[in-house]
C-alpha cells in the first residue's frame, strides 16, 4: 500500500473513530435526558415492539427492563385504548405527521391503569424511511381522578352521595323528552322531612347529618332500578319515577315510603322517628315542563304538611288535592 494511501486509510479510521464517540456521547446525553424528563418514552418498531425506553417508564408500569425489551405494545394498553392507539400509528406512519396530546390508557404489570397524553412521532432513517415511532407519555392520572372528583361534586350531593340539583333536573329533562316520544306518564315526588330542624336543635348537626343520609339510604332502597332520588336542600329530597304503569300515580311508592319511615332511625344510641309530607305531580296532568312540575309537587308537598304532616298529596289545578293518606 502506497504511503499516501495507509494515511488516507488512517484518516478514515480515525474520523471514523471519532464519529462514534459523538454519537456514543450522543446516545449517552439523549439517555440521560430521557432519565431527567418527567415523561415516559418509549420507541416502538414499525411491528409495535419496543425497541427502547426510558426508566420513568418501566418504573410507571412496574416492569424491569428486561420485561419490556421487545414487549408488543398491545400488553401495555387497556383494551379501552387499543383501536384507537393502533389507528394513531397507521395515520402517523401514513401522513409522517405527528399526533399529539391525546389521552391513552396504559396497564400496568399488576392490572393498574394509567393515565396518560400521548404524543407519537414517526422514527425515520438517514433517508427519511420508517423505522417506527417515538412516544412521549405524560402522566395524567391524578389530573383525571381531579376532574372525577370535580365532576362528582358538581353533579352530587357531598353528604348523601346521591344526584343533587343539577343532575336531578338533567334527568328530569331527558325523562321529558322520552315521556314526550313515548307518550308515556312519569311522577316527580317531594318529600320534606317533618320537623327536622327539631332534630339539629336538640341531638346536634352531626347526628342531623347522620338523619339524612340514612334516609337518602332508606329512600335508595325502597325504589326500582330505573327510579331516581336526589337531595336537593337541607331536608329535601325529590324523587323521580319514569315510565309509570297505566293506572299507577305513584300512590304505592308513596305509601311504602310512609311505611319504611314508621320505623325509627337508630344513629349514635338515639331511637329517631321522623315523618315525610309528600307532595306528587304527575306528567303530563301537572305539568309539561320541567319547572311547572317542580312547582307543583312542592305546592301538593306543602298541601301535606298544612294537611297534619305524614303523608302524601297530589297537586290539582284547583288547589283542592284529590287523595290524602295518613299514617
Amino acid at each position: 500500500m502506497e504511503d499516501w494511501q495507509s494515511k488516507a486509510f488512517e484518516r478514515q479510521i480515525k474520523q471514523y473513530s471519532d464519529e462514534t464517540t459523538l454519537l456514543r456521547k450522543e446516545v449517552e446525553k439523549f439517555q440521560l435526558i430521557l432519565e431527567e424528563i418527567n415523561l415516559f418514552y418509549c420507541e416502538l418498531n414499525l411491528e409495535g415492539r419496543t425497541m427502547l425506553f426510558n426508566t420513568p417508564f418501566c418504573q410507571a408500569l412496574g416492569y424491569e427492563s428486561e420485561e419490556l425489551a421487545g414487549m408488543q405494545y398491545e400488553k401495555l394498553l387497556d383494551s379501552s385504548s387499543q383501536e384507537t392507539f393502533e389507528a394513531a400509528l397507521e395515520d402517523v406512519l401514513k401522513s409522517g405527521l405527528p399526533k399529539r396530546r391525546f389521552d391513552y390508557i396504559l396497564l400496568k404489570k399488576n392490572g393498574a391503569l394509567l393515565h396518560t397524553e400521548t404524543s407519537i412521532f414517526l422514527l425515520t432513517d438517514e433517508k427519511k424511511l420508517p423505522l417506527g415511532y417515538r412516544i412521549l407519555f405524560q402522566d395524567i392520572t391524578r389530573r383525571k381522578q381531579a376532574e372525577e372528583l370535580i365532576k362528582k361534586l358538581a353533579f352530587q350531593d357531598t353528604l348523601t352521595g346521591l344526584p343533587n340539583r343539577r343532575l336531578f333536573h338533567d334527568r328530569l329533562v331527558l325523562e321529558l323528552n322520552q315521556a314526550k316520544r313515548n307518550q308515556e306518564r312519569f311522577a316527580v315526588m317531594m318529600i320534606d322531612l317533618d320537623r327536622f330542624k327539631e332534630v339539629n336543635d336538640t341531638l346536634g348537626h352531626y347526628v342531623g347529618d347522620l338523619l339524612i343520609q340514612a334516609v337518602g339510604q332508606r329512600l335508595t332502597h325502597l325504589l326500582r332500578k330505573g327510579d331516581t332520588v336526589a337531595r336537593i336542600g337541607g331536608d329535601e329530597f325529590i324523587l323521580l319515577l319514569p315510565s309509570l304503569p297505566q293506572g299507577d300515580n305513584g300512590c304505592r311508592v308513596a305509601e311504602k315510603i310512609l311505611s319504611a319511615f314508621s320505623e325509627p332511625f337508630s344513629l349514635e344510641n338515639h331511637e329517631i322517628h321522623i315523618t315525610p309530607s309528600i307532595g306528587i305531580a304527575i306528567y303530563p296532568d301537572h305539568g309539561d315542563n320541567m319547572d311547572l312540575l317542580l312547582r307543583n309537587s312542592d305546592i301538593a308537598m306543602y298541601a301535606a304538611k298544612e294537611k297534619g304532616r305524614n303523608m302524601f298529596e297530589y297537586y290539582l289545578k284547583n288547589g283542592r288535592n284529590s287523595e290524602t293518606t295518613v299514617r
